[in-house]
């Protein structure tokens, strides 16, 4: 993926988590804010490298993953309750 293509998706997800900002949605945008950043990081790391860049690119972005997971599992289960 060239230069271009990411720089354009990193605005598209910077744009729509001060977008939930704005709308204060902490949470979601949050959830967005780290899987935007996993994603970009895996894409503008992806390719030939040594195995230790491999491992701290996986140990910044696993971490990443799974905010963005317990945070839609903890929105999915509030959206369930009655008020």
């Amino acid at each position: 993926m060239d230069t271009a293509a990411i720089a354009l998706l990193a605005v598209a997800f910077g744009a729509f988590a001060v977008y939930l900002v704005v709308k204060r949605q902490w949470w979601q945008a949050s959830g967005a804010f780290a899987l935007g950043t996993a994603l970009l990081l895996m894409l503008a790391t992806a390719g030939n490298h040594s195995r230790p860049e491999h491992d701290i690119v996986l140990a910044i972005s696993a971490p990443l993953m799974v905010y963005f997971l317990a945070i839609a599992a903890v929105l999915a289960r509030a959206r369930r309750r009655p008020r």
